[in-house]
């Protein structure tokens, strides 16, 4: 008698090297049983994965009204700046040391050049204007 099952190896060859094969289709086919078995472990799967995911969103939510985020992303911003500052202003001094540490020790503010600030306009503008589109040419807005 034929049994498809015996010798019935799908591998992706020297892809994987033999490593996956349709071991589960088999024990399928040999035990119906196991349907219900990966039914259930899939849908626990997929129960602590919503859960781990709305868990998260009402974490991140509490951070953003208590102002924490916010925070964070003050110092965040603060701390690009001095970086950009030192790399403007303290890099041109690098090969005299002294003035290299004075130079990190007290940055000077940051002031973007004319360049940045054309960027950092048109990135705004653009954000805006994304927001402000009309209805009529949303075409997902039925």
């Amino acid at each position: 008698m034929f049994d498809p099952f015996t010798n019935f190896k799908i591998s992706l060859g020297n892809f994987f090297g033999g490593f996956l094969q349709l071991t589960v289709v088999r024990n399928l086919a040999k035990n119906p049983l196991m349907l219900f078995v990966y039914g259930i472990i899939s849908k626990w799967y997929i129960t602590i994965v919503v859960t781990a995911v709305v868990v998260t969103f009402y974490v991140f939510k509490g951070l953003e009204e208590k102002g924490v985020i916010k925070n964070i992303e003050t110092i965040l911003f603060q701390s690009v700046n001095e970086i950009k500052s030192v790399s403007k202003n303290c890099v041109p001094k690098i090969l005299n040391f002294t003035e290299l540490w004075d130079c990190l020790q007290n940055p000077p503010a940051y002031e973007p050049n004319e360049q940045e600030k054309a960027l950092q306009k048109s990135l705004e503008d653009s954000l805006n204007n994304q927001n402000k589109t009309p209805a009529k040419d949303d075409p997902y807005s039925n």
